[in-house]
């Protein structure tokens, strides 16, 4: 029977995160940009990639666009997850 109750309260709260976040301008706007920031790098950093192979120094260099590439992602994780949390808080019932 536990288990059921946590399902259902797991459903719920997927709900009401998914719809939060749906219907929220700003994680709209911000999963637009991130989104376009993430292809731009991605571009980018094959770009880069191939550029530097063929230089002589073009390990040196691809591995520096790996590490500023996971560097960028950590960073979008983080902002993600910030973003995540304030609108669970929005969305949490208030205690009384």
């Amino acid at each position: 029977m536990s288990q059921f109750i946590q399902r259902v309260a797991t459903w719920l709260a997927n709900e009401v995160v998914v719809k939060g976040l749906a219907n929220n301008r700003a994680f709209q706007q911000f999963a637009v940009r991130t989104q376009s920031k993430i292809d731009n790098l991605k571009s980018e950093g094959v770009s880069k990639a191939t550029e530097g192979i063929k230089n002589s120094e073009g390990v040196k260099n691809a591995q520096n666009i790996i590490q500023q590439s996971l560097a960028d992602a950590n960073k979008f994780g983080s902002m993600l997850a910030d973003e995540v949390k304030k609108d669970l808080a929005k969305a949490a019932p208030k205690k009384r």
